[in-house]
């Protein structure tokens, strides 16, 4: 805009234009309501068919770039969203993957404490049953050893 030799109520309002749908709203109307007396209105004196053409022209490349600065402005603001909205979610997923992984060692740690293959519990389990036999046998050595005791007349 500022390399352009135009200027003019028109060229100000696109320019400052804070919104699309002004900016769409002077686009539409361009024709019936700003440019309807070019170049035989008051206001368009010293102009000609053509400078009237050229500044059409730039009014309406004007407006189309402003246009794409408010669409790039809300895809810039949607992709901040967007991104923050990620954020969140990979932090939640971190804390969930956090959380589940130390269910998952827990259980694995509830699974090794009773497994039938794990030579920790196999090693319990032969003691026990050693201890078992033995104290079995030693039960019978001293029952028969009363036993016979007994039948000998010793008690």
């Amino acid at each position: 805009m500022q390399g352009t030799t135009f200027s003019g109520p028109l060229i100000t309002q696109l320019a400052n234009a804070r919104n699309a749908n002004t900016v769409e709203n002077i686009r539409v109307n361009i024709d019936n309501y700003y440019m309807s007396s070019c170049p035989r209105g008051y206001n368009w004196r010293g102009m000609t068919v053509e400078t009237c053409a050229q500044y059409r022209a730039f009014a309406f490349e004007l407006a189309a770039a402003r246009l794409r600065e408010f669409e790039l402005a809300n895809a810039a603001q949607e992709a901040e969203r967007a991104y923050s909205d990620a954020d969140s979610a990979a932090q939640n997923a971190a804390a969930n993957l956090t959380a589940l992984q130390a269910q998952l060692q827990g259980v694995r740690e509830q699974r090794a404490s009773v497994s039938l293959f794990d030579p920790d519990v196999w090693t319990q389990r032969i003691v026990a049953a050693v201890v078992s036999v033995l104290m079995t046998l030693l039960g019978v050595i001293i029952t028969a050893g009363a036993s016979s005791a007994s039948s000998a007349g010793l008690f």
